[in-house]
């Protein structure tokens, strides 16, 4: 596992001179680690709510969890969780507003949120959105 300073030089370095300046190690640490957790937490949520064969074949959020019995309130959660895990390549959007899924999906758990608050405890509130988010899917 990479270690703080070195995670942090190396998204640091990565930044425009202007910008990275706006930005402590902390924060680019914990933008790291909200982004994994992101990514593991739409994945979990697909598999508790046994979605991902919905996307074996191209299809829409709405068209998913039609299939599958739940509200079409969930459907702007879904989308974003779908579209979150195809920018990390899980997924691939399809004309029409459809996703279908590459498997695997991401590891389960690596325990950014943790490491995280670990950095910054201040951090919290982002993690609760993203945990309420995913579970906002329901019947």
């Amino acid at each position: 596992m990479e270690s703080f300073v070195a995670l942090s030089d190396r998204i640091r370095g990565s930044l425009e001179p202007a910008v990275r300046r706006h930005f402590s190690p902390e924060f680019i640490v914990c933008s790291e680690y909200f982004d994994r957790f992101t990514t593991e937490t739409a994945g979990r949520a697909l598999e508790r709510l046994d979605l991902l064969r919905e996307f074996r074949e191209p299809a829409t959020p709405r068209e998913a969890l039609a299939r599958r019995g739940y509200a079409d309130r969930s459907e702007t959660a879904l989308r974003w969780m779908l579209s979150k895990l195809a920018e990390e390549g899980f997924f691939a959007p399809v004309e029409g507003g459809r996703f279908v899924a590459r498997v695997p999906l991401p590891p389960a758990e690596s325990g950014a949120k943790e490491k995280a608050l670990a950095v910054s405890p201040g951090c919290a509130p982002a993690f609760t959105v993203v945990e309420a988010l995913a579970e906002s899917i329901e019947d």
